[in-house]
């Protein structure tokens, strides 16, 4: 198995979250009321441009309705 870079993950992972989110017909917006999240905030998880926790991977699974492995699944 090839080590992927922190980076990579990130990346990855925003890119994952943004087809499941577009998927189920929702904004940047939308998703991020449902979180209670700034807008901003979210669209920097899309981009991979910052980490977050293992408790607001969980959230944003709970808002797609999806369990939390799919959103790894790339």
């Amino acid at each position: 198995m090839k080590k992927r870079r922190s980076e990579d993950i990130l990346i990855l992972c925003g890119e994952r979250l943004k087809a499941l989110r577009k998927e189920r017909g929702l904004t940047q917006e939308g998703i991020s009321d449902l979180l209670r999240m700034d807008f901003s905030q979210y669209g920097k998880i899309e981009r991979g441009q910052t980490n977050i926790t293992l408790s607001t991977l969980n959230d944003i699974a709970n808002a797609l309705e999806v369990p939390i492995v799919e959103l790894l699944n790339f």
